[in-house]
């Protein structure tokens, strides 16, 4: 605890200003902390060295002095950052240019509850699916690079039947015929589904 309060004098001074306040929090609930404020983070559990890290990470302004230990964090407050996944970030912008253009063409793509949109790319020669029935599906999947080129599969495999098929499945909403090839984008993957 002292070394935290001798870190938030210190911090004070670097900083070269004088702040009116001092907003102290023993978790990540900042609610009542203004953008600006010093920040004193003191967290009920000691030692845990991923606590300061996360909340050096999540809450202070990283153009400014920050102060740590163990036992807490003294830092000028940045007001709540956005936190994304890098991973998740990286297959988003390779799939992004395909899937902002289906968004933009809702006369040809239709946007699922889940946000994907669906398409039917080629229309089968059999009969149109029905409500009930037992559909076999094989998929296959087009990988993007991290600039959006797109490697698709060779070949179709097995996929999950779709058991008995209702009125708010996809395929159903579609009604494609039997043979049919439909296109799906989501935010971070595409796939061709042969409706068997």
């Amino acid at each position: 605890m002292k070394r935290v309060l001798i870190s938030l004098a210190m911090l004070a001074i670097a900083s070269g200003t004088a702040q009116a306040r001092v907003c102290i929090v023993s978790n990540l609930d900042t609610s009542g902390c203004q953008l600006g404020d010093e920040l004193l983070y003191l967290p009920r559990s000691d030692g845990n060295e991923q606590l300061p890290l996360e909340f050096v990470a999540k809450k202070c302004d990283m153009n400014k002095t920050v102060a740590w230990t163990n036992s807490g964090v003294a830092c000028i407050y940045a007001g709540d950052k956005e936190m994304v996944n890098g991973h998740h970030e990286s297959k988003r912008k390779a799939y992004a240019t395909v899937y902002e253009s289906a968004g933009g063409i809702l006369s040809i793509w239709t946007q699922m509850d889940n946000g994907a949109y669906w398409k039917i790319k080629e229309n089968g020669k059999g009969e149109v699916v029905k409500l009930g029935e037992r559909i076999e599906l094989a998929e296959k999947i087009c990988n993007h690079d991290i600039d959006g080129e797109e490697h698709p599969a060779k070949d179709y495999t097995d996929a999950k039947p779709i058991e008995k098929l209702t009125k708010d499945h996809y395929v159903y909403k579609l009604k494609p015929r039997h043979g049919a090839i439909i296109e799906v984008v989501g935010e971070t993957y595409h796939v061709f589904v042969k409706v068997k």
